[in-house]
This record gives C-alpha cells, sequence and structure tokens, in this order.
C-alpha cells in the first residue's frame, strides 16, 4: 500500500490532473486530439513519477496562476508555479515524509 506521504502527493496529483486536463480541453477539438493528448500527458508523467525520474506538477505552466480559497495557512492566489511549488506543495510533502 501507500505510505501516507505518498498517498498525499498522489490525492493532489490526482486532483491537479483533474483540473489541468479539463482545463486545456477545446470544444472545437474532434473527440480524442486534445483529450487523448492530455491523457497520455498524464500518464507519462506518472510513469516518470512511479520511476523517480518525474512527477505530477511537472504538468503545470510555469507561469500557472494557482488559488486555494478558504481560510486555512495557505489560501491564497499564487502567480507561478514556482511560488505554488516553493510555498505550497514542497512544505506540504516534508510534513508527509
Amino acid at each position: 500500500m501507500f505510505s501516507p506521504g505518498t498517498f498525499a502527493q498522489l490525492t493532489v496529483a490526482l486532483a491537479i490532473a483533474l483540473i489541468t486536463g479539463g482545463a486545456n480541453m477545446s470544444h472545437s477539438e474532434p473527440k480524442g486530439g486534445v483529450e487523448s493528448s492530455n491523457q497520455m500527458l498524464g500518464q507519462a508523467s506518472f510513469e516518470r513519477w512511479r520511476a523517480g525520474t518525474g512527477g505530477p506538477f511537472e504538468l503545470l505552466a510555469d507561469d500557472a496562476r494557482w488559488t486555494i480559497t478558504g481560510s486555512s495557512p495557505v489560501s491564497n492566489t499564487y502567480q507561478s508555479k514556482d511560488q505554488f511549488m516553493t510555498e505550497v506543495i514542497r512544505p506540504f510533502n516534508a510534513r508527509m515524509d
């Protein structure tokens, strides 16, 4: 089974995969076009993560804008992938190890 840290990372990664996959789909694309491409990108990223050579956050654009709503300590709008990784994901993963 998964360790708690791996399970938490997988949960976050699945949420991102669902969000980023849907955000880039175009209604004018034929079925299988962008959707198929996004699925292949996601699968390849998870394979690299499993092999220890990558991770799901590599799918985020460098200029991705990420908003966490609510009143948690990390509720904020992050203006870049780097800011999001530095202020949210890395500290979260460190607590899970």
